[in-house]
C-alpha cells in the first residue's frame, strides 16, 4: 500500500501555476490517483467481500472525479498530468 503513496507524493505539482483552483485540482488528481491503486491492491490481495465491495466503489467514483478534474482543467487552459 505504500508504493501508491509514493507515488502521489512524487507526483505532487511542486510549483504553483498561481490559479487556485487549478492548484487544487492538480494536486487531487494524483491523490485520488492514489486511492485508486491502492484500492486496486485490495482488490488483488484482500480476502473481505465487504471491504473488496468498498474498494470497487472508490475506484468507480475516483476515476470518475479524476476525469471530471482532468476536464476542468482543460476548460481552464491547464494541463493535467499524464494519465497513469
Amino acid at each position: 500500500f505504500m508504493a501508491p503513496m509514493d507515488s502521489m507524493m512524487a507526483n505532487m505539482p511542486m510549483t504553483s501555476t498561481g490559479m487556485p483552483d487549478a492548484d487544487f485540482l492538480l494536486m487531487m488528481i494524483p491523490h485520488h490517483q492514489s486511492a485508486v491503486e491502492m484500492a486496486k491492491v485490495e482488490l488483488e490481495m484482500g480476502t473481505d467481500e465487504e471491504t473488496r465491495a468498498m474498494a470497487q466503489e472508490i475506484i468507480d467514483a475516483q476515476e470518475a472525479e479524476i476525469a471530471q478534474m482532468r476536464a476542468m482543467l482543460e476548460r481552464m487552459g491547464v494541463e493535467a498530468p499524464a494519465a497513469e
